[in-house]
């Protein structure tokens, strides 16, 4: 059951994990690497949340990959599927999100609670897809944004892969869902927060979460004649 591997792996955790594995793959991409293939098991989580990868003949330079039949198929993208393309940074954009939804949602994005990926499959959040069972719901882990970003991925983006959403882009919206997750203070599960009028309760013992502050942060416009002491810009 989903609750109880949440249990083990609560949702701060997994948003860290995803920040860490979007870091990652910002890493290798400037230097033209990219991976011909995600095998899950290669990916190693520590309980504080960081990501170390064990598997490095999946890394390989775009230009002299091999693409070959392989049994792991869980986060490859359509185009290498099918061997229309070599693997390069949209393929890798595809399969990290693939990842990170499988992650926060105890599911692949295609297969529904199964372990392999179905290219034949529509996306289960999209219209028309067919209902899955034993899915965590999305308003529990997911941001607007990060719906948002899912969508650019998993539907415009399947086919028009200049869609997706680069590895930076998950690792801001991870981090704004951090910043939004709260603590129970009666078993310490995460709850995430959508806004300070949003009251839940605890998914895993029941306990209502109280009223939460919030701080919305802003750039300002940086007018020293008007506020010379007060107004600055954030550094991000």
């Amino acid at each position: 059951p989903w609750l109880s591997w949440y249990g083990r792996f609560p949702l701060q955790r997994r948003l860290s994990a995803v920040c860490a594995l979007s870091s990652v793959v910002s890493s290798w991409s400037p230097w033209g690497y990219a991976r011909c293939e995600w095998p899950l098991e290669s990916f190693l989580i520590s309980d504080g949340g960081g990501i170390s990868i064990d598997d490095p003949e999946s890394l390989s330079r775009s230009t002299r990959a091999k693409l070959i039949a392989r049994g792991d198929q869980f986060a490859i993208a359509p185009e290498l599927l099918d061997g229309s393309r070599q693997p390069d940074l949209l393929s890798d954009a595809f399969s990290l999100a693939v990842v990170i939804y499988a992650l926060l949602r105890a599911a692949h994005p295609f297969g529904g609670s199964g372990y392999q990926s179905d290219p034949t499959k529509q996306w289960v959040d999209s219209a028309g897809a067919t209902s899955v069972e034993n899915l965590v719901a999305a308003e529990l882990v997911f941001t607007s944004e990060m719906r948002r970003l899912f969508k650019r991925c998993f539907v415009d983006g399947r086919q028009f892969r200049f869609a997706r959403p680069c590895a930076d882009d998950w690792r801001l919206a991870c981090e704004d869902a951090i910043d939004r997750t709260a603590l129970c203070s009666s078993c310490g599960a995460g709850c995430l927060i959508h806004s300070p009028d949003h009251r839940v309760e605890c998914q895993f013992c029941g306990e209502v979460l109280p009223k939460v502050m919030a701080l919305d942060l802003f750039d300002a416009a940086l007018d020293r004649s008007v506020e010379p002491n007060r107004t600055r810009r954030r550094v991000s």
